[in-house]
């Protein structure tokens, strides 16, 4: 398979009337906030009731807004004055950390120099939210996501981007009283998750645009099967010399443009009861959530398409590791796949 590149996610974030505050320093490291308060937002969300919010057809403000805390890039300036409303409107647990607690959150929140850099490939759900305070003034706002070990947090003039390298992720769970379930495990290592891949610069502009017009055709096939009832149901179609398998898997949004596609995976088997022997094909069809636009994606083999949707990722199957890919500013020319190849 040819080499390719991971785009990494990165999710910024916004407080409300933040300002810029210096680091203390604290012994041979530095800390990222002077903190004399520090309040926990947290919402109780399930994966499945993520899902279900991922796939709404229409959503109000409301519900975009929640979306966008949990999941997008904030906005770049972090005098937004929205975000302690939003948070308190989509974050109904609020707890104030008790002082004992702090020596634990001050060594989670200290900058470290010379420390070597991890990386997960994983796109963040932010269930957490902390808010530092001094004075009751805010100094700083951090999100965190404890299934994927990522933080981001803003109002500090330090690179606070490696915070928690020396993996502390146990010690802030204890700050915050957090028990262990299935939203705050880890990713086990059987499940790859990554952001849409491009492999070269060829991939857009004209080669994209035909790669759209040459799918325009099986427009009208495939919009018929976009039904919430045929979700992840297999409807097969026998002709008399072809069998066709067709899954819609359910629709995917786009992390960057929130746009979002319906997705559904074509297995047909042609020329039975002919002298030829029967031929295959395999395909996956992406349609745009207005249904004017479809783009398709062929693959060698029925095993390397698609299985599901889970969390807003589209999931392939490759012996025994599911590979999860997140789309994020847009579709490529080519649906470039770790371990399966671009098809």
């Amino acid at each position: 398979m040819t080499k390719y590149s991971l785009l990494f996610i990165v999710v910024i974030f916004f407080g409300c009337q933040l300002k810029e505050t210096k680091t203390v320093e604290h012994g041979n490291a530095s800390l990222v906030f002077d903190f004399d308060e520090v309040v926990h937002y947290q919402t109780d969300i399930t994966d499945s009731q993520l899902r279900d919010l991922f796939q709404k057809e229409e959503k109000k403000l409301e519900v975009k807004q929640f979306e966008d805390i949990l999941t997008s890039e904030g906005p770049e300036k972090i005098s937004d004055k929205n975000f302690i409303v939003d948070i308190n409107l989509n974050y109904p647990l609020k707890t104030k950390i008790e002082n004992r607690y702090f020596n634990l959150i001050k060594d989670f929140y200290t900058v470290r120099p010379h420390r070597e850099v991890e990386v997960n490939a994983c796109a963040p759900i932010y269930r957490d939210i902390l808010i530092f305070k001094k004075k009751g003034k805010i100094l700083g706002v951090s999100k965190i996501c404890f299934q994927c070990g990522i933080q981001q947090t803003i109002g500090s003039l330090k690179n606070t981007e490696n915070l928690a390298q020396n993996g502390d992720w146990n010690e802030l769970k204890r700050a915050l009283k957090i028990k262990e379930d299935i939203n705050s495990k880890k990713i086990e290592n059987q499940t790859l998750l990554y952001d849409t891949l491009e492999f070269n610069k060829d991939m857009k502009g004209k080669l994209l645009s035909e790669k759209f017009k040459s799918s325009q055709s099986e427009l009208g096939f495939y919009e018929k099967f976009i039904k919430n009832a045929n979700v992840n149901k297999e409807i097969t179609i026998s002709e008399k010399h072809t069998k066709t398998k067709i899954k819609y898997l359910g629709k995917i949004v786009d992390l960057k443009t929130h746009s979002s596609y319906h997705i559904i995976t074509n297995f047909s088997i042609m020329g039975i009861g002919q002298m030829l022997s029967p031929r295959g094909r395999s395909e996956v069809a992406f349609v745009d959530e207005t249904q004017n636009t479809i783009i398709i994606y062929n693959f060698t083999m029925p095993d390397e398409l698609p299985k599901s949707i889970m969390n807003n990722a589209l999931y392939f199957k490759y012996e025994k590791t599911n590979i999860g890919i997140f789309i994020s500013g847009g579709l490529p020319y080519e649906l470039c796949i770790p371990e399966i190849g671009c098809n």
